[in-house]
């Protein structure tokens, strides 16, 4: 078993973790070392803040780098790993010549596996500096979809492999139970879940109206309470008369825990060049823990939700009312999708199928 190195920015990171973390890190340490350029302190004390200014940027920026070309040395010198598999790139934001230098000389002779699941590319997130060295370096490329293998030169397309992103440890929970649990309550209140990071709180702030509207009509017919979770890095400060918001500071923990308890899950979405080419990891999410799933009819979310199966997909903002109107009313409805959302993750995004594809993409050559 040849020897891996494995570089992601945390752990802690959302991408970092589901894309490749959560199937790589119970292997023995002398073959696989896992470098991560943001230390987790850092990374909650830099994402958790509500606001951050150039003082921050720069020592994120800074201890990123160094970590960086650490992990470089101490592979060159001590490791000698033989296989090179990165999440999404090195360098955020930045690579002048002299870091590309370096990359491409640590690079050489070793087996490169590229992985990203956003569009990094348009936002800029990755350079076109290093994207060049990657392309040019990488054996394979894993993207969540066709979309992302477009903004990648058609030369290196017969590289390309599409995996969606998914969650290895929900598939050990008895989703049965919860959606069991969650029926009790159906009667009495509705639990909304929505879950994502600062960057796309204005996504799910743009519906809050269109929601407390929905409530209403909820509360007026059945006198049921509408609870919204909002699981985030970032808090909803509006109030509204018949959504109950309550904020949760993201973590992977406090996200299952609020999934347990949820009725419904939302992943509103503008139609953008940047959206078109996100995951739909909100959704995958919600479906494996038995949460009818209420999407924007945007990018991969299709793939993901089957219109009137396991939830509804919508194509304007105003249809997120009725739905969550009818899902949170017709109780057989309901019950039918989350059991069914379940089996729909399990035949396409079953966790241990996508585990057992990356052990044998970095140990076998010939995929």
């Amino acid at each position: 078993m040849e020897k891996v190195i494995l570089y992601i920015k945390s752990k802690e990171d959302p991408s970092s973790y589901y894309r490749l973390y959560q199937y790589f890190y119970n292997i023995p340490k002398k073959k696989i070392k896992i470098a991560e350029s943001v230390p987790t302190w850092l990374y909650r004390w830099y994402y958790d803040k509500s606001k951050r200014g150039y003082l921050e940027v720069f020592l994120l920026a800074a201890i990123s780098i160094v970590r960086t070309l650490f992990f470089f040395l101490y592979d060159y010198f001590i490791f000698h790993a033989k296989i090179v598999v990165i999440n999404r790139r090195f360098f955020a934001r930045r690579c002048p010549k002299i870091l590309g230098q370096i990359l491409l000389l640590y690079l050489k002779k070793k087996r490169v596996i590229w992985d990203f699941d956003d569009n990094i590319i348009l936002d800029k997130e990755i350079t076109k500096y290093e994207k060049k060295i990657l392309q040019q370096l990488a054996e394979k490329i894993i993207v969540t979809g066709e979309y992302l293998k477009s903004t990648l030169e058609k030369e290196v397309w017969r590289k390309v492999i599409l995996l969606p992103t998914t969650d290895l440890r929900l598939e050990r929970e008895d989703i049965s139970d919860w959606i069991k649990r969650r029926e009790l309550l159906y009667d009495h209140k509705i639990r909304l879940i929505w879950i994502g990071s600062r960057a796309n709180l204005p996504e799910l702030e743009a519906i809050l109206p269109i929601i407390e509207r929905a409530a209403e009509k909820i509360r007026i017919e059945t006198g049921k309470q509408v609870f919204l979770y909002c699981v985030c890095n970032e808090k909803i400060t509006e109030t509204f008369s018949n959504i109950r918001i309550i904020n949760i500071l993201w973590s992977r923990e406090r996200a299952v825990k609020c999934m347990k308890q949820s009725h419904i899950g939302l992943m509103p979405l503008k139609d953008t060049s940047y959206t078109r080419g996100k995951a739909g990891f909100k959704a995958v999410q919600y479906l494996s823990a038995g949460i009818p799933t209420i999407a924007s009819d945007v990018g991969f979310n299709h793939k993901v939700v089957i219109n009137g199966t396991d939830g509804f997909l919508v194509s304007e903002t105003e249809a997120f009312k009725e739905a969550i109107i009818r899902l949170s009313t017709e109780k057989i409805l309901w019950k039918q999708m989350a059991y069914q959302g379940r089996k729909d993750w399990e035949k396409k995004f079953l966790a241990s199928k996508y585990q057992s594809f990356w052990i044998n993409l970095v140990y076998n050559t010939n995929i």
